[in-house]
């Protein structure tokens, strides 16, 4: 493991903040994923779709994404 792998995980615990960029930037590099263009940030989006479709209240669908809500 090399030295910023590391230091990633003493600061993060078992995963760092880009281990889920580098994976998707990996899967395009090899050509699996069959999309133009895809960010996590697509999943958190689909993910507050999903909420709103499945009647979550907007308030409790903006704390799953971790936002902070004004006035709280």
């Amino acid at each position: 493991m090399s030295n910023s792998s590391t230091l990633a995980l003493k600061r993060f615990g078992h995963i760092s903040p880009n281990t889920i960029n580098a994976a998707i930037q990996k899967l395009f590099k090899q050509e699996k994923i069959p999309v133009a263009h895809f960010t996590v940030h697509d999943l958190r989006r689909t993910c507050r779709s999903l909420l709103a479709e499945a009647g979550v209240a907007g308030h409790v669908a903006e704390r799953c994404l971790n936002h902070k809500l004004k006035g709280v």
